[in-house]
Order: structure tokens, then C-alpha cells, then sequence
């Protein structure tokens, strides 16, 4: 499985990057079925085990990734236990990729004569990786991906070996830390898709509420052993106070009982880290929010229950791999979802977004065209429903399934399915009205794609937004019968997409393409020709390659398969630049 330091820096450097890396590692276990030395046996059996790998990979896939996230959450923890002390780990990947790409310095100037904490030098448990004029960067003996930094004034006062003892055994010092902070972590951080920083937040909390015992533990003194201090109710009490403050209530009921003094204690301590944790929150993702509402993804609250709470905006976004929504209050403040943390001021940058009609454009059109999938799915329903009772004559609901009948009785006028007769049952679409719906709902989508061309959007984005157009995807779904067009057979994963078969960015930079009239741009990209259904987990894998670069495509399909595809996009490929001259033409 995925555990070393080489997972660990890719996702320190891209939190949101474990599916990729996952990819990675199935492709690489097809090649390495096929072409290395490791799995012995015929041509034929090497490629029946590829085929194995590629018809279980969605199982596989889950399971991987699992185990992988499981396994930097643990490292994550250990790394914010480890911290020494005066020091801080780098977990921003914006400053982590800046203190990598640093040129490596002579030494850092610690203030006396002469003394410098050179890169590669050990100090105690320490290794230097390098320094600037604020900062000295080092990793720990044994965990060389884990950076920590602190700055010389601090170096010099706690670890300088010429000035001062290096602070004794800071592992063994902090060992009671590792239990403490999987528990607090696991309720407090991981389970709330909190971000890195927001786990030292939680971790700084449990520090100062334990001092005492890691005073207790470094000096020698009798202290309690990590489970007595888990197992308190003074710390479960803290855990249940923090979690009332943050949400409202408390989460898993820890009890009062037996806390005795430590009741008061705890309580003071949420109140002081509350706001922290809120502050913390907003701070480490305002960013995303700020990010959905310019892509235009924001959507006007519309659920009753919602609005009679005083929810105005919604915004989706996706923080440390979890799905999160935050919800505008009319005071100004916002909520995070799913469990719910209000109070939080994400600042005047957003708030000046959210009042700006271009932040719902793109929610504006997904809407649509969910409304457009749902209308045409009803129309197919009812055409095949009455195809079906058409040849025996009557309305018989027994040919339906329980979940078709269900259907059934919420289109009925009266509500329920068994009084409507086999020429009312024919008529259904024509009395709901779904074909005028429909046609309202092609028009308002073909509004808002021009909309985005009035905001100015980069044209990629607006390309990305208008293809494929919900007719264009009709038709091609239609045409692929719930097949592949790769393969020919039924999808792997269980789902198809509508995929372009030469990627819309090449398109959007052929040349030409951006002189063309906006009605021109859109018949290019929503062309059926560049368009195909392919399997939807293939595709997510796929993104934005062309076939003969995509170099996982060995784990989705065979090389007879991608050889068809990678033939086909060239033809496309020159049907597409053929199009583009032409409608070019004045």
C-alpha cells in the first residue's frame, strides 16, 4: 500500500490530490504486471491479471484510498504531536513549496560570532534543512518529510548546542502525546474535514489542559499514564464543552460526573478556544469560499426550513477532501455544514462577492440543467411505461417495478397511478406540460451561457460550462445504449459521462477557435462528433488529457481499447480543425 514519505509530501503539497495518486498506483501495478520482472507467467496470463486489476479497480480503488488517507491522517497526527517546542510544522503547501525551492544558504546566523546553523547539520534530534533571516527549517531524526520551523532568536534560547542544553529526549518527553492527540484529533479535527492548521489549533488546546501532566512526565514525577488522563472525565468533559461551544451541543454526551473541579476548568478552556477554533476555520478556508462564489457557484437558499433560519446563500465547497456547505446568515456571518459551526466572519472580500450576480451564474445553469435531466426523465418514464401497458391493452401496474409505481402516482393528477386510463397514461407528458418545460428550461440555459460571455469569463471556463450542453449529452447518452463507447461494453463503474473525445481545452486553443463567433465556439464544442460516453470513473481519471497522453489509461481499459480511442481522437482532432476554418470564413 501507499505508506512512505514520497505519499506524504504529495499530499502536503496538494491536500486535495489523493485520487490522482491512487491512479498512480494502479496504473503502476498493471505495468507492473505486464512489462516488470516481478509477476512471472505467459503473455496470456500477465494480461488476464491486468484484466482482473482493470474489471475490480472501482472495489480495489476504494480501498486503497482508504488505507492511503488513513494512513498521512496518522502521520499528520504524529507530526503536530512531535512538534518541539517554540517550533511550528510547515503545513501550508503554498509556504512548504517555497522553503523546498529555496536555494540551500552558507548557515544561518544565530547572533553570536561565528555561529551558524548549517542545512545537513544534526542537532540532538534534529536535522537542519536549511534557514533564512526569520526562520530555521529542520526535520526530526527518522521522519525526513515532516518540516518544522522556528526562528534563530528561539533556536538559540532552546537548542543552540554552544548556548544552552538541547532539551532532553523531546520524543520520550512528548510520547504521552501521541495517545492523547489521536482521540482529540479523531473527534475534534479529522471527522469535521478540518485543515491542518486548525488541528494545531486543537492540539495547542489539549497541551495546555495536559501541562501539567507533561510537566509531570518530563521531570519524572508521578503523573497520570495516558489512559488515566484519556479515560478522565475532566478531558471528555473538555472534548464535550469544546464541541457544545463550536455546534451548539454536545457530541457523544460526555458526562459532568465525576468531573468534579475539572468542570469549571474545562469550561474556561472551550470558552478560550472556541473562538480560536472559529477564527481558525475561517481563516484556513475563506479562500474556497471566496474561490466557489468567483467560479459563480454560489446558490440562493431556497429550502423553507432554512430560510425560516435565516439562511440567505449557499456555497459547496470541498476542504481537506470533505464536502462542506457554508450558509449566509442576514447578520452577515456565515454557518459551516454539515456539522453545523456559526459564527464565522469570512471577511469583506467575500462579502463583497456574495452580493455580486456573477457568483451564481454557474450554480444558476448546474441547477437548469439538473432540472432538464429530471423533466427528460420523467418523459422517457412515461413513454416507456406506456409503451409497455399499450400492448396488453390497459393501465396494468403489475408491470411496473414499486419504485416505477411510486413515480407513477406523483405524476398523476389525482395522485394515484391506478385512475389513470391507457389514453390519459399516453397524454400524461402533454397535460404535465414537460415539453413546454423543457423548452423554458433550453432557453434559460442558452441564457445563462451567455451570460458568462457578458461577465467576461476566460472562454475555457465558459467552454467548460456550455459543453456539453444538455441536448448534445441527451443524444449521446441515446446513441451509446448504456455502453462504453471504448469498449463497447457496459461501464465498470456503473455510471457513464459524456466525455470529448479530443479535450475541450486542445479545442478551445486551436487556432482560430478564439476568433470564432460565440453561436460558432458553441456548435464546435457541443459537436456529437468530439463527444462519447465513456465510464465515468475513467473519466474523472482522464480529466483534461488527450488519449495518447493519459498514461493511466491502462488501468481502465485494454491496449486494443486506448489504441481505438487515441485513433479516433486523431481523426477527430483533424475534423475539429477542419470545422474551425471553415466556419472561420467571413
Amino acid at each position: 500500500m501507499l505508506h512512505n514519505n514520497w505519499l506524504v509530501r504529495r499530499l502536503q503539497l496538494d491536500p486535495a490530490g489523493l485520487g490522482p495518486v491512487v491512479e498512480d498506483y494502479g496504473a503502476g501495478l498493471v505495468k507492473r504486471i505486464t512489462s516488470s520482472h516481478e509477476f512471472t507467467g505467459s503473455e496470456t496470463a500477465r494480461n488476464n491479471g491486468a484484466a482482473t486489476i482493470r474489471r475490480r479497480w472501482p472495489d480495489i480503488r476504494a480501498v486503497v484510498h482508504g488505507d492511503a488517507a488513513t494512513y498521512f491522517g496518522e502521520e499528520l497526527t504524529t507530526a503536530v504531536a512531535l512538534t518541539p517546542q517554540a517550533a511550528s510544522p510547515v503545513l501550508n503547501p503554498v509556504v512548504l513549496r517555497l522553503v523546498l525551492e529555496l536555494p540551500l544558504t552558507a548557515g544561518v546566523d544565530l547572533g553570536r560570532h561565528g555561529a551558524t546553523a548549517k542545512p545537513g547539520q544534526r542537532v540532538d534530534n534534529f536535522v537542519i534543512v536549511n534557514g533564512g533571516t526569520y526562520n530555521v527549517w529542520f526535520t526530526l531524526i527518522g521522519r525526513p518529510a515532516w518540516i518544522y520551523t522556528i526562528s534563530p532568536t528561539e533556536y538559540i534560547k532552546r537548542y543552540d548546542p554552544f548556548t544552552g542544553a538541547v532539551a532532553s529526549q523531546v520524543y520520550d518527553n512528548t510520547k504521552w502525546i501521541r495517545h492523547a492527540m489521536p482521540l482529540i484529533l479523531k473527534v475534534g479535527a479529522f471527522g469535521l474535514g478540518f485543515s491542518g492548521s486548525i488541528v494545531l489549533v486543537l492540539a495547542g488546546i489539549a497541551l495546555d489542559e495536559l501541562a501539567t501532566e507533561m510537566e509531570a512526565d518530563a521531570e519524572g514525577r508521578p503523573g497520570r499514564s495516558p489512559m488515566e488522563i484519556l479515560g478522565s472525565a475532566g478531558t471528555q468533559l473538555l472534548i464535550d464543552r469544546l464541541f457544545h461551544g463550536l455546534f451548539g451541543g454536545g457530541r457523544a454526551g460526555a458526562s459532568a460526573a465525576g468531573a468534579g473541579k475539572a468542570a469549571a476548568k474545562a469550561e474556561r478552556i472551550a470558552e478560550r478556544a472556541v473562538p480560536l477554533v472559529r477564527k481558525e476555520l475561517a481563516t484556513a478556508e475563506r479562500p474556497l469560499v471566496k474561490e466557489a462564489l468567483d467560479r459563480g457557484a454560489a446558490r440562493q437558499v431556497t429550502d423553507p426550513a432554512l430560510k425560516a433560519q435565516g439562511y440567505t446563500v449557499e456555497v459547496a465547497i470541498d476542504s481537506a477532501g470533505s464536502a462542506h456547505v457554508f450558509r449566509l446568515k442576514g447578520d452577515g456571518t456565515w454557518c459551516r455544514f454539515s456539522d453545523r459551526i456559526c459564527g464565522l466572519d469570512l471577511g469583506s472580500e467575500v462579502a463583497a462577492a456574495v452580493k455580486s450576480p456573477k457568483s451564481f451564474t454557474q450554480a444558476k445553469l448546474e441547477d437548469t440543467r439538473a432540472l432538464l435531466t429530471e423533466i427528460g426523465k420523467e418523459a422517457e418514464f412515461l413513454q416507456r411505461a406506456y409503451e409497455r401497458m399499450r400492448k396488453v391493452g390497459k393501465v396494468d401496474l403489475s408491470l411496473l417495478s414499486a419504485q416505477e409505481r411510486q413515480l407513477l402516482d406523483q405524476l398523476a393528477p389525482s395522485g394515484s397511478a391506478a385512475d389513470l386510463s391507457l389514453s390519459e397514461l399516453r397524454d400524461l407528458p402533454r397535460s404535465l406540460g414537460l415539453k413546454k418545460d423543457i423548452s423554458v428550461a433550453l432557453d434559460q440555459e442558452a441564457k445563462l451561457v451567455q451570460q458568462l460571455y457578458r461577465e467576461g469569463r476566460p472562454l475555457y471556463e465558459i467552454m467548460r460550462a456550455a459543453s456539453p450542453s444538455y441536448a448534445s449529452r441527451t443524444r449521446v447518452l441515446a446513441d451509446a445504449g448504456g455502453r462504453d463507447a471504448a469498449t463497447g461494453l457496459r461501464p465498470r463503474s456503473g455510471a457513464l459521462h459524456v466525455d470529448h473525445v479530443v479535450p475541450l481545452n486542445e479545442v478551445v486553443r486551436m487556432p482560430g477557435f478564439d476568433k470564432l463567433r460565440p453561436e460558432r465556439q458553441l456548435e464546435i464544442v457541443n459537436d456529437v462528433k468530439n463527444l462519447r460516453a465513456i465510464d465515468a470513473l475513467a473519466n474523472s481519471s482522464r480529466g483534461d488529457r488527450s488519449w495518447q497522453d493519459w498514461a493511466n489509461a491502462i488501468l481502465h481499459y485494454d491496449a486494443a481499447a486506448i489504441a481505438r480511442m487515441r485513433a479516433l481522437e486523431q481523426e477527430v482532432r483533424n475534423y475539429i480543425a477542419g470545422r474551425i476554418l471553415v466556419l472561420g470564413r467571413p
